[in-house]
């Protein structure tokens, strides 16, 4: 990987988690996002969408932030939908969306991630590449977790999961030889011995504090001739 972009990556993401650290700070009364969600009950999760939706590019990434922050503050139960609703209308940040969650109710790991594939399909990659670096030790049920969203989405899944995971990324490429992607489960049957670690290179289990995570602006596998629908079946995916 390049380095150059690597520390991009880990610059955004530290940014990212002094963010998410700041937690009262950030979200509370004095919230513009928690204000207006409060405001508007009736239309929650589109309230929320529109939030992000309307931020300025210098200002997307934080409003992601404060927006589901903001959401879950005032229902939590109501997390997957408001991640799924931000996704589809600001795909891009679905990944901080997806993080942002995450970290504050691992709990709904699976149906955040489903939400996020489901509503930003094209953004897969980036969305199992944000889970993986919020919850490592949980990359085989995100995988699972996105695969039943979009099903034929192996390779991205894949690439997402080496992108964050570094340690597991030369044994995921052995595994993945010839012209079709081995399924999952042979994957991970050929993983069970190496630990997932971050991209740092130490070991991390749960942990109270926020991940490092790379926030994307473009998607990376995208068939504007396909008008963003994705054939039944699932759709072809270019190898990461």
């Amino acid at each position: 990987m390049n380095p150059f972009r690597t520390l991009k990556f880990l610059s955004s993401g530290i940014a990212l988690c002094v963010a998410l650290q700041a937690g009262a700070e950030v979200t509370g009364a004095s919230s513009p996002a928690f204000k207006a969600l409060s405001a508007n009950p009736a239309n929650f999760s589109a309230t929320a969408a529109s939030l992000v939706k309307a931020a300025t590019p210098r200002t997307l990434r934080d409003t992601t932030i404060d927006v589901v922050k903001s959401a879950i503050l005032i229902n939590p139960a109501a997390t997957a939908v408001i991640v799924g609703e931000i996704s589809k209308a600001s795909p891009m940040v679905a990944g901080t969306a997806v993080t942002t969650a995450v970290t504050l109710v691992p709990e709904q790991l699976v149906a955040v991630v489903k939400a996020a594939v489901t509503a930003a399909p094209f953004y897969v990659r980036s969305i199992v590449q944000a889970a993986c670096l919020a919850s490592p030790q949980n990359y085989q049920i995100i995988a699972r977790a996105a695969l039943s969203a979009l099903p034929g989405s192996e390779k991205d899944i894949l690439a997402g999961i080496s992108a964050a995971l570094p340690d597991l990324a030369k044994a995921i490429s052995a595994a993945n030889v010839g012209n079709q992607t081995p399924t999952l489960d042979v994957i991970f049957g050929q993983l069970a011995n190496t630990p997932a670690t971050g991209s740092s290179g130490n070991l991390q289990g749960p942990s109270s504090a926020p991940p490092l995570v790379p926030i994307y602006t473009t998607p990376v596998s995208v068939l504007p001739s396909s008008g963003g629908t994705i054939p039944s079946g699932g759709r072809g995916y270019a190898s990461p």
